[in-house]
């Protein structure tokens, strides 16, 4: 196992797995606020203006939240392939638990990234003497 390599693919799944699910809490909210603002506006004509706005920004985040997991994906199955070449097996394992868990996925991307940085230490304590 490469430690840069594999701490670089976890950095990025980890990145782009956190950001879609701020996308999807932020459309949330924001399909909450346009809906709350359309129901009482029924009698205008600007309803007629907020549903179609509302709806066009939900499909771009929603468009860009399926891309950037599709880019964590590919980062995250480049860290699983990465880790199966380590010694330290509880991470693999979790890491293909979290395939299919999300929630498991981030905490072994996180745990990962602690245990490279233990095996970076040493490193950089022996290039210092």
């Amino acid at each position: 196992m490469d430690p840069i390599r594999t701490k670089k693919y976890a950095i990025n799944a980890l990145i782009f797995r956190i950001i879609p699910i701020v996308l999807i809490i932020f459309s949330i909210f924001l399909f909450l606020v346009f809906v709350k603002v359309q129901v009482p506006q029924t009698q205008n004509n600007e309803a007629y203006f907020i549903a179609p706005t509302a709806t066009f920004a939900l499909i771009g985040i929603i468009a860009i939240g399926s891309i950037l997991l599709i880019v964590s994906l590919i980062f995250y199955i480049l860290t699983l392939v990465e880790t199966s070449k380590h010694d330290e097996k509880i991470s693999f394992i979790l890491l293909i638990v979290g395939f299919f868990v999300d929630i498991v996925g981030i905490v072994a991307l996180i745990m990962l990234l602690m245990e490279i940085n233990k095996l970076e230490k040493p490193n950089n304590l022996i290039e210092e003497i």
